[in-house]
């Protein structure tokens, strides 16, 4: 998804659900991020992937440049993750300094090789804060794919999220997959088990 991030205005209006149970995506206009609540979005392709990615240590960026560094901060970054990714793509801000991004039709190779590209243009990336003050970021993500993680959204979404805490803990500025959930997986049985029933 390559979106618009022009008019810019310095309000936060994120949906955020910490435990994926009710994920919720609006718009964010502090960042013009378009949201993940469209008609595409609301289901899930049979192979997907998600992207949970969370900018590291920004609660120590803020409190060293100031907030309008850190809305800065974050206004690059959206560019940043909007140019990563393809067109029918999407990406949202999740909450805080924490964003998801789903990727239709992408297998967990392709899934990784997105996460590492927006790892490594997240670290080479400078943020012009004022004349003559620069900062750097770095981000942490987790990655889950569909059906091999789960088969809906709030599986994937746990996943995805359950690899982000495994990257930070690694050490942060890290690209972490998801091996399978056993709900997941007892998910995955039950839908062959329907599948099989109907043929």
């Amino acid at each position: 998804m390559r979106t618009a991030v022009g008019a810019v205005h310095v309000e936060r209006s994120h949906g955020y659900c910490r435990d994926c149970r009710q994920p919720q995506f609006a718009a964010d206009r502090l960042l013009g991020i378009d949201g993940w609540l469209t008609p595409r979005a609301r289901g899930m392709a049979d192979r997907a992937a998600i992207l949970m990615l969370d900018l590291d240590h920004f609660k120590e960026f803020n409190d060293r440049f100031g907030h309008p560094a850190g809305d800065e901060a974050l206004r690059v970054f959206a560019h940043l993750l909007a140019s990563s990714i393809r067109e029918p793509d999407l990406a949202a801000r999740y909450g805080g300094e924490e964003f998801a991004v789903y990727l239709s039709g992408a297998g967990a190779a392709e899934a990784a090789e997105v996460a590492e590209r927006i790892r490594e243009r997240t670290e080479t990336t400078i943020v012009p804060l004022a004349p003559g003050k620069t900062g750097r970021l770095t981000v942490s993500i987790g990655y889950a794919v569909a059906p091999d993680d789960g088969d809906e959204r709030v599986l994937l979404l746990k996943a995805a999220d359950d690899a982000l805490y495994r990257a930070k803990l690694a050490g942060r500025n890290r690209v972490v997959g998801r091996p399978a959930l056993p709900e997941a997986k007892a998910s995955m049985q039950a839908r062959r088990r329907r599948e099989k029933a109907a043929s």
